[in-house]
């Protein structure tokens, strides 16, 4: 895993380089994602993990704030606890607030909302179709049109998707943007 993020940090500095941002309008991006899934049942509760893909798009609106939508797929997350698993995919419409720290580096907060629909199996059973409020944060480098960052997201908080069932979905994910 180290090694990964040696090659990552290598890329991200020659594809960044001394180049200057320009926050053209709008931008479209891609990401790796490792998602936290948790389920709690009525006296049990349990937490699985899966890797998945997002693609972002995304409007610039001033160099602060920016309008985004994401589309994402989740592979199976396993819960042995209670003998159960759940693929999800996952639709946001966020609002992206930044703080530059630089003229190549800021931070910023997403909040929205985000759709998505649970596939659950075993103990698990059914189709949920569910909404959740949504926010998180992470930090980017911008090049004049390249971009990559990571970031920290909390897609479904604490949602009731059956009788008793309530499921909480992390995300971390390392991001590869393209401005134009």
């Amino acid at each position: 895993m180290s090694k990964r993020i040696t090659q990552l940090a290598a890329a991200l500095a020659l594809c960044l380089g001394a180049a200057t941002p320009a926050l053209a309008g709008n931008y479209l991006g891609v990401s790796g994602v490792q998602f936290d899934q948790r389920v709690s049942l009525p006296g049990a509760s349990d937490h699985g993990h899966s890797s998945g893909g997002m693609v972002e798009i995304g409007s610039d609106l001033n160099d602060f704030l920016a309008l985004e939508i994401r589309f994402a797929d989740t592979h199976t997350a396993h819960f042995n606890r209670i003998a159960a698993s759940q693929k999800v995919s996952l639709n946001s419409y966020l609002l992206r607030l930044r703080l530059p720290l630089s003229d190549t580096f800021w931070m910023y907060g997403l909040v929205g909302k985000t759709i998505g629909r649970a596939s659950p199996s075993g103990s698990l059973s059914g189709y949920a179709r569910r909404d959740s409020t949504s926010y998180g944060g992470g930090l980017q480098m911008q090049g004049i049109n390249w971009g990559a960052g990571v970031e920290w997201m909390r897609y479904w908080d604490n949602v009731n998707v059956g009788p008793g069932i309530h499921v909480t979905i992390d995300g971390i994910a390392a991001t590869l943007s393209y401005a134009f």
